[in-house]
């Protein structure tokens, strides 16, 4: 039943945290499938970059250098680092009485933008301190 304004912005802060990993998901599946399926090295780093944007987390246990033992810890954390940016965006996005998806999209998509902007940096710089070996 739709209660109006209210009822709208508490299904915006809600289910914000959710939807908000389904992005990132998409990405790490398409970077998975990316990995498997070719073998050059413009589609190796693409599907790097994707699994590190979609989950930042792995960066901290030293991916791809690390074991993929603690790989699914990272994954954790990233779900709950993704789950945060998604209740951030929903609670910025409903201080609009009035607030809509596309507010809350455009909130999610500036902290996803920063999110994949310090996993490129990062990259970036450990490729010129390791030296040639990802780009």
């Amino acid at each position: 039943m739709f209660e109006g304004p209210r009822w709208y912005r508490r299904q915006l802060r809600r289910r914000g945290p959710v939807v908000a990993l389904i992005p990132p998901g998409v990405l790490g599946l398409v970077a998975v499938v990316i990995t498997r399926i070719f073998d050059s090295r413009l589609t190796g780093l693409g599907g790097l970059v994707g699994s590190l944007v979609a989950a930042p987390a792995l960066l901290i246990v030293g991916a791809p250098f690390a074991g993929a033992s603690s790989y699914l810890l990272a994954i954790a954390a990233s779900v709950v680092i993704w789950m945060l940016l998604g209740w951030i965006s929903a609670v910025r996005s409903t201080r609009n009485p009035m607030a809509q998806w596309s507010d809350y999209w455009r909130e999610y998509l500036w902290m996803a933008g920063g999110v994949a902007a310090g996993v490129i940096a990062a990259l970036v710089f450990t490729s010129l301190l390791i030296g040639d070996s990802l780009l």
